[in-house]
């Protein structure tokens, strides 16, 4: 892709994900649209989207049921505030994921972003272990790199000098699921991200 004067200036003011700007200036990807399961550049170049745009279009971009609900909802209430109150919608959401979720687990914090989601599942698990009495359950076992979590960017593995808040943090790499890890893998995968807390006894 060969860029303008303007785009090259833009992008050396770009704060860019996983890459250095001045690499990412050597073979840059300028997206202009989506739609179905396709991108196309600035260039009209089309791209096949195999992850979703990160997992979030699993329906497809410009899905036209989706879009219709967004406006809709857009017209009537575009943002609530959650530190005020909450939303009658919010609370459909919840209703409708309590009736799908198993057993009692149908207790929801809703956040907009998989990010905050993870942080909060973390601090919520911090909080419980120093309530009920465990304040030494401080480390956590993750399959997936966390490092785009403020909260913890101490793992980060480009290895940035902030400081964790929350504590240890081990990642398992997946060649490293053998011999004693394969049971840990086995019985307490159910998410690729947060697996479980451990440090004192139960």
């Amino acid at each position: 892709m060969n860029l303008n004067e303007r785009q090259q200036k833009l992008l050396k003011r770009t704060f860019l994900d996983y890459q250095q700007t001045s690499g990412f200036i050597q073979n840059p990807l300028i997206i202009h649209r989506a739609e179905g399961i396709y991108y196309w550049d600035v260039t009209g170049k089309r791209y096949f989207d195999g992850i979703s745009g990160i997992f979030v279009a699993t329906l497809g971009h410009g899905h036209p049921r989706v879009m219709a609900a967004m406006q809709n909802q857009m017209e009537i209430l575009s943002f609530a505030p959650p530190m005020h109150g909450t939303a009658d919608v919010t609370l459909d959401f919840v209703e409708k994921l309590g009736n799908i979720a198993p057993g009692n687990l149908n207790y929801v914090k809703s956040f907009s972003g998989g990010s905050e989601s993870i942080e909060a599942a973390i601090k919520f698990t911090r909080q419980y272990f120093k309530q009920t009495g465990y304040p030494g359950k401080y480390k956590f076992i993750s399959r997936y790199v966390p490092g785009e979590h403020l909260s913890i960017l101490q793992n980060d593995s480009r290895g940035t000098a902030y400081p964790n808040l929350l504590g240890d943090i081990h990642m398992l790499t997946y060649g490293r699921l053998a011999g004693h890890f394969v049971n840990i893998s086995t019985r307490l995968c159910i998410s690729h991200r947060l697996l479980l807390i451990i440090g004192a006894p139960d």
